[in-house]
């Protein structure tokens, strides 16, 4: 427990690259004897590491050839023109990028919105942090029903130790289980086009989109391939109630296909060689502490004290409980570190009181979500960093209402 903890504060603190202490943590469980070598490092064999790693090739590919930014483009060029326009147009364009990267959009929405903030002359303040907003609206508050591989296969990975491994979460399910996040998300954007709405209307934004989709040309054949890629792995994922197949297989397979001779969308070294590599061992690591802690029965003992509190309360309750759990782990662990810690015991809670741990995993992602600072989670800590957004604007109030918005979704 203590290797742990203090391993988790390392990565929580950033005082190295997440790849080595997601190395050694698991090292030295084995070396003291907490754990066999085979359970220490059973989340570098899981298949929800590789699912990952295909996800993270295939958002690379997408984005070599163009296709990302030119969607992004399009959308906001159709819906732009002033303030309301570009904030309807940034946010929908994050939404459909967001669906179709699988949750690793906001890199690419954060450079375009900083173009358009360039190009409009905006200075860091309320109308640039608004825009910003849109991004991490679009690109990273959905991501809880466009479906994010490494969000819910972390979770599916973990609850599996306890349910088995029927258990899974998919994009099919997301969608169905998650829509009125949609609705809620629709909501915000138009409070925030009246509550940041500025004096004087904006000019140039719809002028710089149309320039750089004329810069772009027609649509390559390279994008008309990536585009068949694409359609042809999303029908896969959204048939999956159909024919059963583990959403797995599509990110292990699809993504690949597109390196074969004939097919050639992307060069296979550049693309590989961008792949966010810490993270995925990171990601390993997280998924091995559930798979440490079940051995050793701390997810049991965690469930059996927490268990009478579960079963004097209803279920609302219940959920609210798990939410705030996870939020206040928030401002000292990363989400997948908090995931990898409590999913464990909150299905053993579940399993014990007969009630389908889905819900529960739902909540342990929504608490995940709930961000008041941009440090806490690197994702909102990059669409910060690109400069246009004050803290001021990041208004922890604001953002803890519709936190609870969501949960009461």
């Amino acid at each position: 427990c203590v290797i742990t903890i203090f391993f988790l504060l390392v990565i929580a603190f950033e005082f190295f690259d997440n790849m080595i202490p997601a190395i050694l943590m698991p090292t030295c469980w084995a070396l003291i004897g907490v754990s066999d070598w085979n359970t220490a490092f059973s989340g570098f064999t899981n298949s929800t590491v590789f699912m990952i790693f295909g996800a993270f090739v295939f958002a690379n590919i997408l984005q070599d050839t163009g296709l990302l930014k030119r969607i992004a483009f399009l959308c906001i060029y159709r819906l732009g023109g002033n303030f309301r326009g570009l904030m309807i147009g940034i946010f929908v364009a994050g939404v459909v990028l967001s669906f179709i990267t699988f949750g690793n959009a906001y890199v690419i929405m954060g450079t375009i919105t900083l173009g358009i903030c360039a190009a409009l002359g905006l200075k860091p303040g309320k109308t640039s942090s608004a825009l910003m907003m849109m991004v991490i609206l679009g690109t990273l508050s959905v991501r809880v029903f466009t479906y994010s591989p490494a969000l819910f296969e972390m979770l599916s990975a973990q609850a599996q130790i306890v349910i088995g491994p029927d258990f899974d979460l998919t994009l099919s399910s997301a969608l169905m289980h998650q829509w009125p996040i949609a609705i809620v998300c629709v909501l915000m954007v138009f409070i925030f086009i009246r509550m940041y709405r500025p004096e004087e209307e904006l000019v140039g934004g719809k002028e710089h989109v149309k320039y750089e989709l004329d810069r772009m040309g027609p649509l390559s054949l390279r994008e008309k391939k990536a585009l068949v890629m694409l359609m042809l792995l999303l029908i896969y994922l959204l048939t999956n109630p159909i024919h059963g197949w583990d959403s797995q297989w599509g990110f292990l397979i699809i993504p690949f296909l597109c390196f074969f001779p004939g097919l050639r969308v992307a060069e296979a070294r550049n693309t590989i060689k961008k792949v966010n590599y810490s993270m995925i061992f990171f990601m390993a690591s997280c998924i091995s502490i559930g798979g440490v802690a079940t051995s050793l029965g701390i997810g049991k003992v965690i469930a059996s004290l927490c268990l009478p509190i579960f079963s004097n309360v209803g279920g609302y309750t219940q959920l609210i409980l798990i939410w705030l759990l996870t939020f206040a782990l928030n401002f000292v662990m990363t989400p997948l570190a908090i995931m990898s810690t409590i999913t464990v015991p909150v299905c053993e809670i579940a399993m014990s009181l007969n009630i389908d741990p889905t819900v529960y995993t739902y909540a342990i992602l929504h608490g995940c979500e709930a961000i008041l600072f941009p440090y806490e989670y690197v994702a909102y800590l990059v669409v910060y960093s690109f400069g246009m957004m004050t803290m001021k604007e990041f208004d922890p109030k604001r953002e803890f209402l519709f936190d609870y918005i969501t949960v009461v979704a």
